[in-house]
């Protein structure tokens, strides 16, 4: 091998090397930039997730029952989703369901929730609904008054 060619293929392992470097580089700052930008939120009541305009904003849909609380949302802000879930009286399960099945359109888009088959064991039944540009699946168990969910924001 003459000296040129060793030269050309020791360059191009540097070029290569350094390209690799510079995207972990550029993966890392995305990283701790936030790109894939996850935020948890709490609220004791309904009426607290309703001062921080989380039902205006599409974070929350407003027909969960005026009961709700220990409100937890996860909202991934880049693919738009948000998981969760909600206490709630249990008297105020038959109307909030009822309301749910109006809105169901036995179409969601959704996937199975991590813990579906596990809380279905549980009596927890699963309602799917659309509500403005979002999809939600409930998982909700009447007589505990446990509500978690899933949903997708679908922008058109």
């Amino acid at each position: 091998m003459t000296r040129s060619a060793t030269r050309k293929i020791v360059k191009g392992v540097t070029i290569g090397t350094a390209f690799a470097a510079l995207c972990l580089v550029v993966l890392l700052f995305l990283a701790i930039r936030g790109v894939w930008d996850v935020k948890e939120y709490s609220f004791p009541t309904k009426q607290e997730a309703t001062a921080a305009e989380f039902f205006e904003k599409g974070w929350l849909p407003e027909f969960i029952p005026e009961s709700s609380t220990n409100i937890r949302v996860k909202r991934n802000i880049d693919i738009n989703t948000s998981e969760g879930g909600f206490a709630f009286d249990p008297k105020d399960a038959e109307p909030f369901v009822s309301t749910l099945e109006q809105k169901n359109t036995n179409e969601c888009r959704l996937g199975q929730p991590e813990n579906y088959t596990e809380l279905r064991s549980k009596g927890y039944i699963s309602i799917d609904c659309s509500h403005g540009d979002t999809v939600w699946r409930f998982m909700i168990h009447k007589e505990l008054g446990d509500c978690r969910y899933t949903s997708s924001m679908f922008k058109y």
